[in-house]
């Protein structure tokens, strides 16, 4: 078995390796070495590509980077105009709270110079008056009224 084992995995040619078997491995070695050109090549193909491709990554983040630099300032003079304009219409509502109260001032002022007026009027004009007049217009609540407190007087006495 052993023998058997052996014999298989033995080279069939058992001599001096002949002109065909090293032109055979030169053959080889060439082909091998040719492969190895070509994929040197390849790969320098690849890696210019991969650093080209990682220029343009490069140049296309400073662009999106200008731009969000771009869009943020846009951003904050926005936000500012914004604060300037509520800062104005503030005191636009300040001014016309000023106003109001002034003229509610004048107002009552004016309200308060007409009642006195008013009152200074009817004092000037007020007669007395009898209790008969009075009696003659009297309405049925006016009635009803002085009817119920003259006889809580007559029910106190």
């Amino acid at each position: 078995l052993q023998r058997q084992v052996q014999h298989l995995t033995t080279p069939i040619h058992h001599g001096p390796p002949t002109l065909g078997h090293q032109l055979s491995a030169e053959f080889k070695e060439a082909e091998h070495g040719r492969a190895v050109d070509r994929w040197e090549a390849q790969l320098l193909v690849v890696g210019e590509c991969a650093v080209a491709a990682a220029e343009a990554v490069s140049v296309h983040l400073e662009a999106c980077s200008r731009s969000v630099d771009a869009l943020e300032g846009e951003r904050d003079a926005l936000r500012e105009r914004e604060r300037e304009q509520d800062k104005r219409q503030g005191m636009e509502v300040l001014e016309l709270e000023a106003r109001h109260r002034m003229e509610l001032e004048e107002l009552e002022i004016s309200m308060v110079g007409q009642i006195t007026a008013l009152k200074a009027e009817l004092a000037l004009q007020q007669e007395p008056v009898s209790y008969t007049h009075l009696r003659a217009h009297e309405t049925p609540e006016h009635l009803v009224c002085r009817l119920l407190l003259e006889k809580k007087k007559r029910a106190e006495k």
